[in-house]
Parts: structure tokens; sequence; C-alpha cells
């Protein structure tokens, strides 16, 4: 459900203890409902969790009404191309348009050898130094690796040196709220198959001791499972190597059940999720909650039950 469809022992670091609970970043965030502010009761038993979406459109042109009637959506999953590469900027990059509005997801596609080999290093820097000051921001490169692995478009060697790399220039140049995730399939977790499991693609500690990655998310659709069933391996992947867990993409893929859509987030915040971003989208899938009255009026809820104000948003993470 894409857009472009060692174990290691591990030391754990203690993670920061105040989930979501920071002062807020130089960059204000605007939007939002009234009706927003009264859902910080009902959600005061979770974690902090951000909620948001991938619309049809790359560039995120069709966004924002969605979020007025789907949202209001506090993270915006967003994915840049081949030929995009690494920007030259954040705010000339798919991502641009969050900045003041929401927290940004973002996949880029570099070319991996020269990602590897230094070749891109100075674009990265600058790029990551452009994302604005307390933009809360996740970075990842080729997500969804595991499958890309399967199908031979590149080899685990090949993605595994370009991601650490791009990791380590990331928490070299990016500011405290500037995060490294690893995204791969939910599938990858309930049918590991050798040469593209977690353990194998998991990127294991940087030179500093710390994770390569702040946060392991999945992609997964209903055609899956649901719950424990879908994402429980993910969860307890997580769990094992010491950093938080997060939903990059959540789908329908036959057809649309809000049910669905509801049981997976009270599952998602229940098991503190970093985030969760719906896949309105519909490449190899139904748009979730696409333009479907009872699937916005339901994503709209949970939008609601679980907003978390991305100003002050903090994913917990070993200390650098």
């Amino acid at each position: 459900m894409s857009l472009s469809s060692d174990r290691s022992g591990l030391s754990r670091r203690r993670l920061i203890q105040a989930v979501g609970i920071a002062a807020a970043g130089a960059v204000p965030f605007v939007g939002g409902r009234a009706e927003a502010a009264t859902a910080k009761a009902r959600s005061s038993r979770h974690a902090a969790m951000l909620v948001g979406a991938a619309s049809q459109e790359l560039s995120g042109s069709d966004f924002p009404a969605l979020d007025a009637v789907a949202g209001p959506w506090t993270v915006r999953r967003s994915y840049g191309s081949q030929t995009d590469g690494i920007p030259s900027s954040f705010a000339d990059s798919v991502a641009g348009i969050d900045i003041g509005e929401r927290a940004s997801v973002l996949s880029l596609k570099p070319d991996l050898t020269a990602m590897a080999d230094g070749s891109l290093d100075a674009a990265v820097i600058a790029f990551v130094k452009s994302i604005p000051s307390g933009h809360r921001t996740f970075l990842t490169i080729w997500h969804e690796p595991d499958g890309k692995i399967r199908s031979g478009k590149f080899t685990l060697e090949a993605w595994m040196a370009a991601f650490k790399r791009f990791c380590d220039l990331v928490h070299h140049a990016g500011g405290p709220f500037v995060y490294t995730a690893l995204i791969l399939e939910a599938w990858s977790g309930q049918q590991p198959a050798p040469g593209s499991t977690y353990e194998e693609l998991w990127p294991g500690l940087d030179a500093t001791g710390c994770p390569y990655a702040d946060v392991f998310a999945v992609d997964g659709s209903s055609d899956s499972g649901s719950e424990e069933a879908l994402w429980g391996p993910a969860r307890a992947f997580a769990q094992h190597v010491g950093v938080p867990w997060a939903i990059s993409e959540i789908g329908c893929k036959l057809e649309l059940s809000v049910d669905w859509m509801a049981s997976n987030a009270v599952y998602a915040a229940d098991h503190s999720a970093a985030f969760l971003c719906w896949f309105s989208n519909n490449n190899n899938a139904v748009p979730t909650p696409g333009t479907d009255p009872a699937a916005d009026s339901r994503s709209h809820q949970i939008s609601l039950d679980y907003h978390t104000d991305p100003a002050t948003y903090v994913l917990p993470r070993s200390h650098r």
C-alpha cells in the first residue's frame, strides 16, 4: 500500500519520560477547530499520538479540503520522487506545505550509491538545516525497503549503507524535533521472509550508542488483518529494540469499513503509537477515509479524540 510499492543486542538507554509535553517550538501551528480543545480531556489517558493522512495528490494540493472534513489532522504523510532526490530545501519539498500547520512524515528517494558514498552529504545537511526550528519532522529514505528488496529493486546491503549514512547526517544537522524513521511493511512482521525481516533491516546503534532510527513505523492495510494481528509484530519489535512505534500508512484494501478504522485507531492509541497516518489514496487501496461521508465523519471524530498539538509534541527517544 505504498505510493512507490541485526536483531542487534541492544542495551536500552532510558527514554524521555514526558511524552508529548515540551515547550512550544519556534514555529507556531495554526488551524484546528474549537472542538479540538475539548478533546484534551478525552485523550488524556493516552500517550500523545499525532493523527493525519496521506492524500491523493503528491503535492498535497487536495489535503486542506480533506482535512476540513476528516481532520483536524496534526501530521501529514508525504512522498518525494526519485527525480526530487534530496530537495534544495524543506520549504521546496512536498512537505513544505506543512510548515506552521502540522508535523511531517516525509519519505525521500535519493540515489542509494550516492547517498552511501558521501556524494549527497552536503545536500542532505543543507536540506535538514532548512527545516524551520520547532517543526516536528520524521524523515526516511526509500520507505518499505523490505518489499523493494524482495522485488529486486535494490539489495539490503545497498539500502542499509545509504540509510545509516542518511540517519547520521540527519542527527548531525537536525534540531531536537527532527527525527529519523525506519518505515517497513506490517506484512514483513506477520510473514517474515529471509532477507527482508525486521531483524535484518534494523540498522542497530550508531557511533553515539543511540539507534540510527528514532522511530520504527509500519504500513498496513485491512487485507492483512486488524489490531494485534496486524500491528502486534511491529509494536513488539519496536519495544525489543527500544524505540517508539508508529503507523505510517493505514487503510482499507478491498472495501471501506468505518468500524475497522475506529478499532485500529483505538488500538494505536491504547498501545502508544507515536503517530497514525491514514492512506487516503487509491494506489492499490481504497482511499481511507477518502471522500466517503461516513468515513470522513469517523476520521473527524478520531482526530478529535486523540488530538495532540504538534507544536508541543515530543517523540520519546534516547538522549543524544
